[in-house]
């Protein structure tokens, strides 16, 4: 009996792990605005910060208002946007022609 609790655990339970959280800190919903100067990121209502907006430049720059300036950068599959040293983790690619690959 023992047996076929853990391989009903394992066959069903441990396929949802992954879904329960991965670490990040991304939200699920973003709007990314492109323009000249860069692209404008609004975190959107089932985020983890509702309405908070990032400004995120040519130069790798990022600015959250009223809180202060940073860097953003790729990694691993996903943008990181790093502002007065907390950092956020966004799973996906930035999809703004006037934005550079930045580095870490």
């Amino acid at each position: 009996m023992r047996a076929c609790v853990v391989f009903i655990f394992a066959a069903f339970g441990l396929p949802a792990v992954p879904a329960l959280g991965d670490g990040s800190d991304e939200p699920f919903y973003i709007d990314v605005a492109c323009n000249a100067h860069g692209a404008v990121l609004t975190l959107g209502s089932e985020s983890v910060a509702p309405g908070r907006v990032y400004y995120l430049g040519k130069d790798c720059d990022a600015v959250q208002p009223n809180v202060g300036t940073g860097r953003w950068y790729y990694a691993a599959g996903a943008f990181i946007v790093d502002v007065s040293g907390q950092s956020l983790r966004f799973e996906r690619d930035l999809d703004c022609p006037s934005l550079p690959y930045c580095r870490p």
